[in-house]
């Protein structure tokens, strides 16, 4: 899970290193339990192109965190 977490931080920095701490805001949030402000992170920066918030806003939905399961949402 460290590892991952690690991954997708090094990634979102090289993508995008403008938005990072947005992400990492959602990341964060995401951690606490937050999931709505975590989700509304990533909603936005996946409306940007991000591939790390489109990555995360997915897993959100895939897992129902805070959110009614949704695959096809998790998807796309």
């Amino acid at each position: 899970m460290i590892v991952r977490f690690a991954w997708l931080l090094l990634f979102a920095w090289l993508v995008t290193p403008a938005t990072g701490t947005d992400f990492d805001r959602g990341l964060a949030a995401y951690d606490h339990g937050d999931y709505s402000a975590a989700l509304y992170e990533f909603r936005r920066l996946a409306d940007e192109g991000h591939a790390g918030g489109q990555y995360q806003r997915g897993l959100v939905y895939d897992k129902g965190n805070g959110v009614a399961n949704d695959n096809r949402r998790a998807a796309g």
